[in-house]
């Protein structure tokens, strides 16, 4: 039992450290200090995932940015920007939205497959709904 208690403190205030290591910039200095083109922008477009499910927008959206301008020719890039325009629009950012929508049909990931999803939005937009 002592044991058990004993890791459980441990665990606690491992999660308590890595939470203030984030808060503070460290994760993302980390991340910039050892680049590694394949496993970063995985890293950075499913913590931003996570921060959407979570409700925090501005994080989420702070991390889909990192992953498209760090990151512009890994696999993520355009995911990332499409997840960034989807939550610019559950922020409610109409005008940014639909900015950062013509941006991304002017961009290299115009051709990517989910593309089609900016492209309805867009168009969505346009009639004025």
């Amino acid at each position: 039992m002592r044991k058990l208690l004993i890791f459980i403190l441990i665990i606690v205030a491992a999660g308590l450290w890595f939470k203030q290591f984030v808060r503070s910039g460290g994760f993302d200095r980390y991340l910039d200090a050892h680049p590694n083109q394949a496993l970063n922008p995985a890293v950075e477009y499913y913590w931003g995932m996570t921060l959407g499910l979570a409700d925090r927008k501005e994080s989420a959206a702070y991390r889909f940015t990192r992953v498209t301008e760090k990151y512009p020719k890994s696999d993520y890039a355009a995911l990332a920007y499409i997840e960034y325009i989807e939550t610019l629009d559950n922020m409610g950012d109409r005008a940014r939205t639909i900015e950062e929508c013509k941006k991304f049909l002017e961009s290299d990931y115009a051709n990517h497959p989910k593309a089609e999803i900016i492209r309805k939005k867009l168009k969505f937009f346009e009639q004025g709904m």
